[in-house]
């Protein structure tokens, strides 16, 4: 049996399960759907910063790609594409917020270093601990901009855009997240 979301040697999702998924192979879609599932929840969940509203941003993304599967041209990679409709998503939801109390803002997944040695990793894992709480305590008006900007590569008129501000604004949220994110890591270069 042939086996369903395999990736290419590139680590892409291939062609052919998004041709076949188009022409309305049901378990190449779900294969499909599934290779991007995680990712999506991911994204959602640093934006987000709740389990359960990251879940609903991530349902309905996945919804979204189910119904734009036509409108992908490949110009990007497909999980690329797919994590753009959840930022999409995100950003709305997160648009909706700014008419609602301010909600506590859930930490951040540590990233984990692969190192054998046992020191290493306990450093690692506080640095990670610090850049999550850092991020954490950005306001979501500056963590939003930085993140699209470092994680996404997006331009500083893109994100106006997206965001419904000004460009001037955005650049000036970045360069405050830059700011207070230094400030909170100088003990991890300073050593205390």
């Amino acid at each position: 049996m042939e086996e369903f979301g395999k990736r290419d040697g590139s680590g892409k999702v291939s062609a052919e399960l998004i041709r076949r998924a188009r022409l309305g192979d049901e378990d190449a879609l779900y294969e499909l759907l599934k290779t991007v599932e995680k990712p999506l929840y991911r994204r959602a969940y640093y934006f987000l910063g709740h389990p359960e509203e990251a879940l609903d941003a991530t349902q309905e993304a996945l919804l979204r790609v189910y119904l734009r599967l036509s409108e992908f041209r490949g110009e990007s990679a497909f999980e690329t594409w797919a994590v753009r409709i959840v930022t999409n998503v995100c950003l709305d939801r997160l648009r909706g917020r700014a008419n609602r109390p301010k909600e506590a803002e859930a930490a951040w997944e540590g990233m984990r270093d692969a190192s054998a040695d046992v020191e290493a990793e306990v450093l690692a894992r506080e640095a990670a601990a610090t850049l999550s709480e850092a991020l954490r305590r950005l306001p979501p008006h500056h963590r939003v901009p930085l993140l699209l900007r470092l994680w996404d590569g997006w331009s500083y008129e893109e994100i106006a855009e997206a965001l419904a501000v000004p460009v001037g604004t955005v650049k000036s949220h970045v360069h405050r997240a830059r700011l207070r994110l230094k400030e909170a890591l100088r003990p991890l270069w300073t050593g205390g």
